[in-house]
């Protein structure tokens, strides 16, 4: 999965240009395009409008997630086209107090339900008044690959 913050059209428009990548490689090579060669593919869309005169760099950073190997990996564009693996990232408006509880409170053992309550309390950290229906969130995992948390399913785990 992809997600970003920033100029709107900006998003839209690189979330179809990674699609059309993704596209492109099954076509390929028979097979879903790996985590890191989707974010690289990102970062270099990204780094490629730095260089010339008349276009303006996205305006947008990124958060890409999937499983390779049968890890799950997290990566982050930002505009300038670096590219960094994670093991949980935060980007957008409180993005650097949620990055920094993350930081403090992730452990390499943390179980799926702990880390729900991880990400939501430290998006409160960078939003104190956030509720669980301005909270995107999605659980990339083995099994179920991409699972897209609700506002109710946060409400049902006590997170409200």
């Amino acid at each position: 999965g992809i997600v970003n913050s920033g100029l709107v059209a900006d998003g839209r428009t690189l979330v179809d240009e990674t699609r059309n990548e993704a596209q492109t490689y099954l076509m390929t090579y028979d097979e879903e395009i790996p985590p890191p060669v989707l974010a690289k593919f990102v970062a270099d869309r990204c780094q490629q409008f730095t260089q010339y005169g008349g276009v303006r760099p996205y305006g947008v950073s990124t958060i890409i997630g999937g499983i390779k190997d049968g890890n799950p990996k997290v990566y982050q564009t930002d505009p300038s086209g670096t590219l960094n693996q994670w093991n949980a990232v935060a980007i957008g408006k409180g993005g650097q107090e949620t990055q920094e509880h993350l930081e403090e409170e992730w452990s390499e053992n943390i179980s799926e339900e702990d880390a729900v309550e991880l990400a939501v309390n430290s998006l409160r950290e960078g939003e104190e008044d956030i509720g669980v229906e301005n909270i995107e969130l999605a659980i990339v995992g083995e099994e179920d690959r991409y699972h897209r948390v609700e506002p109710g399913e946060l409400e049902e785990r006590g997170l409200e």
